[in-house]
């Protein structure tokens, strides 16, 4: 069992930027090192989140309604056609 914020392994899972493995992984390009042995370490490392970060894109549309007002100021002459 694990402690509350590290993995099995000892890796924080506040996050860290590479490990001492980064060579075998080519810095989160390839497998990690840790992958069968602690799978978690993999979510905690920026190297490998950032070579294996799924690209998703979501469009989200909206019609909107504006309707046109003016402001006219105390003094301002006014015509009407």
């Amino acid at each position: 069992m694990s402690k509350n914020g590290f993995t099995k392994t000892g890796f924080t899972k506040d996050g860290f930027s590479a490990c001492s493995r980064w060579q075998y992984c080519d810095m989160g390009k390839s497998r990690c090192y840790y992958e069968e042995t602690d799978p978690e370490v993999k979510k905690y490392c920026n190297c490998y989140k950032r070579n294996h970060k799924k690209v998703t894109q979501s469009v989200i549309m909206k019609k909107v309604e504006v309707k046109k007002t003016s402001t006219v100021k105390i003094g301002d002459q006014l015509s009407f056609l």
